[in-house]
């Protein structure tokens, strides 16, 4: 569905949409404006408000499109290794429940920052805001991951660093 569809749906063919168009049309009738009036400026403006916001969503997805593409590629690993961890890993009665909690830890923090990636370009500063959150996500999770794979604990002090940086890519979104 292209965009303009979206806005479309949202703006008119939903239920609330249409109570409120109900509402807007009967409300002009007190101020003598015709139903089809009102019906006919509500779509217009409806209208110029969808290619408005078509054109500076296509124009943000354009100028940061690898922040979108690192958090699709970062969605699919996540679940790729969360659907590796709860069919193979988590079942494994060799594997400490340490490594187990490791493991959930890195997934959920993995997913929510995969999905923060995609709306990076509708922050102010977008190029600060993503290399933080792609540094935190590999800082976080990936000694995480290695610790809940492997058992090594070589890498695990780096996990605080990674823990920073989400933090401060979280902050960066209110620049």
């Amino acid at each position: 569905m292209s965009v303009e569809g979206v806005f479309n749906y949202l703006i008119f063919d939903n239920p609330l949409s249409k109570v409120a168009v109900d509402c807007v049309q009967k409300g002009s009738s007190l101020f003598g404006l015709t139903k089809s009036t009102a019906t006919k400026a509500t779509q217009k403006g409806a209208n110029m408000a969808s290619s408005a916001a078509a054109s500076s969503l296509s124009k943000m997805a354009k100028s940061c499109g690898p922040f979108i593409r690192v958090g699709g590629l970062s969605g699919a690993i996540c679940v790729g290794l969360g659907a590796y961890g709860s069919h193979s890993l988590l079942l494994r009665k060799d594997v400490s429940d340490e490594r187990k909690r490791a493991f959930n830890t890195a997934n959920s923090y993995h997913f929510i920052h995969s999905l923060a990636l995609l709306a990076i370009p509708l922050c102010r500063k977008p190029l600060i805001s993503g290399t933080l959150m792609i540094s935190g996500i590999a800082l976080f999770c990936g000694p995480c991951y290695h610790f809940a794979l492997t058992g090594n604990t070589n890498i695990k002090p780096v996990t605080p660093y990674g823990g920073m940086l989400l933090i401060v890519a979280w902050l960066s979104l209110c620049l």
